[in-house]
């Protein structure tokens, strides 16, 4: 798990070549028994439930101001619209969802959380 929140966190576009190159060769001294590249590959569906648990642990609350991203995305080509789900029941077409909600002290929010104090979701 703290692989792949570096891997976020640095400027490495590709996690074959962050792993290859940073974890296994500069790494090496933190992470002594760093498995094979595949068998990390295989092991990262299994850390799924821990990231969620602990990206729910860096939500705060809202502390009175906070700032609000809702750059609006294109997600599919009008051709495709009607065929497309992944924001079904949450956007309408040419609605903006909020992205990324942070508090004033600079901690996370859900926007979709009704007691974050910024929901945009009745």
């Amino acid at each position: 798990m703290t692989i792949l929140i570096a891997f976020h966190q640095n400027h490495y576009r590709n996690f074959k070549h962050f792993y290859l190159n940073h974890v296994k060769q500069q790494w090496s001294c933190a992470f002594p028994a760093v498995p094979s590249y595949q068998r990390f590959i295989e092991w990262i569906p299994s850390t799924l439930i821990p990231l969620c648990v602990y990206l729910k642990h860096c939500f705060g609350s809202c502390t009175g101001i906070g700032f609000i991203d809702s750059t609006s995305l294109k997600v599919c080509h009008n051709r495709r619209i009607s065929q497309h789900k992944v924001f079904d029941g949450l956007a309408a077409r040419g609605e903006v969802v909020p992205i990324l909600a942070v508090s004033g002290d600079g901690k996370l929010l859900n926007p979709i959380n009704p007691n974050s104090g910024y929901s945009t979701y009745k």
